[in-house]
Formats: C-alpha cells, structure tokens, sequence
C-alpha cells in the first residue's frame, strides 16, 4: 500500500528497506501537497519515479496544481472564456474537415 510505504518505517527484511528509507527522507523536503499526493501513489516504483520528478522540478510549489479557489477563479475568467473558444473553434473546423470524426 502506497500510505504504508511513506507511513511506516522500513524494516530490516525488506529488500526494499533503503529505497523506502531514502523516499522518506527525501520526500520530508517536500512541500505538503507534493507530500500528500506522493503517499496516494500506487507502489514504491511509481513513487520514486514520481519523486524523481518533483525533486528536479527544483520549485514545485511554482509548478503544483491549482487549488479548487483558483480553478474556479480561472474558469470565471476572460482567459477560460477565450480558451474554451478556441478549443470550440478547432474542434468545429475538425469535424468540418473529416466528416464522421470530432475531438
């Protein structure tokens, strides 16, 4: 279980006891979001890939993902309106341009 790994301390008959270690120490540097979302990946595999990422992401919290106050803000916005636009406008010629298929 993925909350185990990151929860519980390694134990010495585990193959895997350093790895575990080594992504405790380092994910401790993270911040709380990144920390959060670490401990609901599946597998010791996928986060340690997961932390790879967030560590060469050097700032994560300028890259993290929105808190819902600031999606709804965004989706509230001029910038969403001229996105969703767009996207309208491309999916259309799309459909006009290749008869029987969308996006």
């Amino acid at each position: 279980m993925a909350l185990a790994v990151l929860a519980s301390p390694a134990h010495a008959d585990d193959p895997n006891a350093g790895l575990v270690r080594c992504v405790q120490r380092t994910s401790s540097g993270l911040p709380k979001d990144a920390r959060d979302t670490l401990a609901r990946i599946d597998g010791l595999p996928r986060q340690v890939l997961a932390l790879r990422s967030y560590v060469r992401a050097r700032n994560i919290s300028d890259r993290w993902t929105w808190s819902p106050q600031e999606v709804t803000i965004y989706m509230r916005s001029p910038e969403h309106a001229a996105a969703e636009s767009a996207v309208n406008s491309v999916s259309a010629q799309f459909a006009a341009e290749n008869p029987g298929y969308r996006l």
